[in-house]
């Protein structure tokens, strides 16, 4: 009798316990998800300031630096800091356990861009030698024989990185919607990031009279070269949301947001080289500066989603990156040769960026 009552009580609690673990809105979820992203991705909020000018040197005038009316922007940092969209990639691997479960998540995109000027009857010359606006005689590149200012070819190059990954515990919240339907859920997160955003401008001046641009390029005079590197090593943690609603059996909308605040490692490096004018010694120096200062990153993104089959999303939508308190290379392009600001007074992180464009999608849930 003993036996036979304590037999039904273990079998009596087995059967609750299959009950109670059964499938329920909050945790009937997949075991795993990975998800693709492709993105087209352009570049907004880039402070444009003048990199090259030109001017119609005279015997008056053989430097321009008093020669205001005949001066003109040619090339600019906008020229190759936003271009058109740019290809970028995102990664999701993700576990559910129930109604949570863990996330990684890789971002990665990146930019090259270059633009050329020739004025074989003009004199070019970068806007930081411009003396008339505080470099002069005094200047670090005049002190050591550096003239940029006796240019027919200059030729501007950009190029930038940015790579992500980040962990994320996820908590299912759908209970809390006032609705129950296919596609329907509603997800917070939070978690770690750690990012890395790297950018070098680059200013090449070629001087001398050549009949073709080409020549220029090919050694047609002396060469000098400025290059602007930044580095930005962000760690931190974020939180977010996403919400997804269906829109019957085979569509649904869905957006999510997910805003961090970060350390931010910036260092700034200006390398400035010259294979030799005047009496023939090559030019040379490079300074660098780096801080750890606070900085943000915000992503969002929105999107359609279509659900062919059990297990597969298509989504067809539009992702923005917004990153706030970060070393960009135009703001800390040097304004002016003078030593004031050449070393370290130009010095800036505190500066923001917008990437953005549409993206498409390929979730897998199994």
């Amino acid at each position: 009798m003993t036996r036979s009552l304590v037999r039904s009580l273990v079998l009596l609690a087995a059967a609750a316990w299959l009950v109670s673990a059964g499938p329920s809105r909050a945790d009937s979820h997949p075991a795993w998800i990975v998800e693709f992203e492709g993105m087209g991705l352009e570049r907004e909020h880039v402070n444009d300031r003048p990199i090259s000018r030109a001017c119609n040197a005279n015997a008056a005038n053989p430097d321009c630096g008093s020669n205001q009316g005949n001066r003109n922007t040619v090339l600019s940092a906008d020229d190759v800091m936003e271009d058109d969209l740019e290809g970028a990639g995102r990664l999701l691997v993700g576990r559910r356990f129930g109604r949570d479960g863990v996330e990684a998540v890789f971002n990665f995109f990146g930019h090259e861009h270059n633009k050329s000027a020739y004025r074989p009857d003009e004199r070019l010359y970068p806007t930081f030698d411009d003396r008339s606006i505080g470099g002069g005689n005094s200047s670090f590149l005049a002190e050591r024989n550096g003239d940029f200012t006796n240019a027919r070819r200059h030729i501007l190059e950009f190029e930038s990185r940015f790579w992500d990954g980040g962990l994320n515990w996820v908590r299912d919240y759908s209970e809390l919607l006032p609705v129950e339907r296919p596609n329907t859920h509603l997800r917070f997160r939070v978690g770690v990031r750690v990012a890395r955003f790297e950018e070098t401008l680059q200013l090449t001046s070629y001087d001398g009279v050549v009949a073709r641009p080409r020549d220029a390029v090919l050694g047609g005079g002396n060469a000098a070269r400025l290059e602007i590197e930044t580095d930005n090593w962000l760690a931190g943690g974020q939180v977010g949301v996403e919400g997804q609603l269906g829109l019957g059996s085979y569509l649904s909308i869905g957006t999510s947001v997910l805003a961090g605040g970060y350390a931010n490692v910036a260092r700034v490096i200006r390398t400035y080289d010259e294979d030799g004018k005047g009496d023939g010694r090559p030019v040379h120096t490079r300074d660098n500066r780096k801080e750890t200062d606070p900085a943000a990153l915000v992503e969002t993104s929105a999107h359609l989603n279509v659900h062919p089959a059990e297990g597969v999303i298509l989504g067809l939508g539009y992702r923005m990156y917004y990153l706030h308190g970060i070393a960009v290379a135009s703001e800390v392009y040097p304004q002016s040769a003078h030593n004031s600001e050449w070393f370290g007074n130009a010095y800036r992180n505190d500066g923001n960026t917008i990437f953005h464009g549409p993206s498409v999608k390929l979730t897998f849930e199994f």
